[in-house]
């Protein structure tokens, strides 16, 4: 790319001494800025860019100078429509616009801008716009990473049988699949925003207080069983459910998250079990007895 200083904009016919040591020290700071920064005139033809620009777009100064933004073929349609929009309500006097663009590089690459524009005023008049682009592409990849997987872990713990929950400190409900909806018989929008303790009874509530107080004291996960939960249809099923602390990134606790299993049709086999050993036991001892 060429060294060469970039001209500041133009700022009237005052040449005074003060006003030539402000142009000099704005145009040394623009040159030095690590951001991206381009300056247009009232119609969008380009006056100066700084060498970061340069490096982003591919393009000199040299090259581009006179040349509208909108021709140079740099932003897709749908950037290039929001970028006019934007430069319209500058010039009809917004004081600023902050929007994301994409923009096309000479070579190819895309990157993912933040543009933030400001209008630049003679005597009041605006005659150009200024703008400051910072390339969030590496942010944007990340963000809609994160997207892509917290859409997976939706989908995944939508499709398991289990319930699975997440409280906040008060014991409401804001995060649950269907599998809980379907354990208590009531619908994601009923259960939002509502307590646990409408789903136990009041000495179970009590008892999951205690145990969500535990969690939150010594921030480790707890595993409980045989607690009875009240359906919206009356039915009392039998469950066992984990405790886990929501922690943030300082590690403060926020919530309370966890999987809860319907193991009624489990309880009920080992008490068929138990009543099926203790009647064998009694006719073998029925058995004994009349032998000896």
């Amino acid at each position: 790319m060429p060294d060469h200083p970039t001209p500041p904009p133009p700022i009237g016919e005052d040449s005074s001494p003060v006003l030539r040591d402000s142009r000099r020290l704005y145009a040394n700071l623009m040159q030095a800025a690590p951001d991206p920064v381009v300056i247009t005139d009232r119609a969008g033809c380009l006056v100066a860019m700084n060498p970061a620009a340069e490096r982003m777009s591919g393009y000199a100064l040299t090259e581009v100078r006179g040349r509208n933004f909108a021709e140079l073929g740099i932003f897709p349609s749908e950037s290039l429509d929001r970028a006019r929009r934007g430069y319209e309500m500058l010039l009809g006097g917004r004081e600023s616009i902050t929007a994301e663009l994409v923009l096309r590089a000479r070579e190819g690459a895309f990157f993912v801008v933040e543009a933030n524009s400001t209008p630049l005023r003679d005597r009041g008049a605006v005659h150009g716009v200024l703008t400051i682009f910072r390339d969030v592409t590496r942010r944007r990849q990340v963000e809609e990473h994160l997207q892509r997987e917290e859409e997976r872990y939706r989908t995944i713990l939508e499709n398991i049988e289990d319930g699975y929950y997440e409280v906040d400190l008060n014991g409401r409900f804001t995060l649950l699949n269907r599998g809980l909806c379907d354990l208590l018989g009531y619908s994601r929008s009923e259960m939002l925003g509502m307590s646990f303790r409408r789903y136990l009874s009041a000495a179970t509530a009590k008892h999951v207080v205690m145990l969500f107080k535990d969690v939150y004291r010594f921030q480790r996960p707890l595993q409980v069983q045989g607690w009875e939960v009240l359906r919206k249809d009356g039915r009392r099923p039998i469950v066992e459910a984990s405790i886990s602390p929501i922690q943030e990134v300082g590690g403060e606790v926020t919530g309370f998250r966890g999987i809860v299993r319907d193991v009624s049709r489990r309880v009920e086999m080992e008490q068929e079990l138990r009543r099926s050993e203790a009647q064998y036991r009694s006719l073998l001892e029925e058995v004994l007895d009349g032998v000896y």
